[in-house]
């Protein structure tokens, strides 16, 4: 991500982040764990902020940059 944001800085039309959510309950997780208790991580609805904010054009001058939650 780092490298290809650096390759393209200066092309306004392309922008490069990431997002690392960790852990979210989520049906593939309650299903290939099914041993932990899913109540323990966040939704998928509660993480979406970040990709919204990153999908706006409040964010349209970010690029480079790893939002971990």
């Amino acid at each position: 991500m780092n490298i290809l944001a650096e390759e393209l800085d200066g092309d306004q039309q392309i922008r490069v982040n990431g997002i690392h959510p960790g852990k979210v309950r989520t049906h593939l997780r309650t299903h290939n764990y099914p041993g932990l208790n899913p109540n323990e991580f966040p939704a998928a609805e509660e993480v979406t902020n970040p990709y919204l904010y990153f999908l706006s054009e409040e964010s349209k001058a970010v690029t480079g940059q790893l939002f971990r939650i």
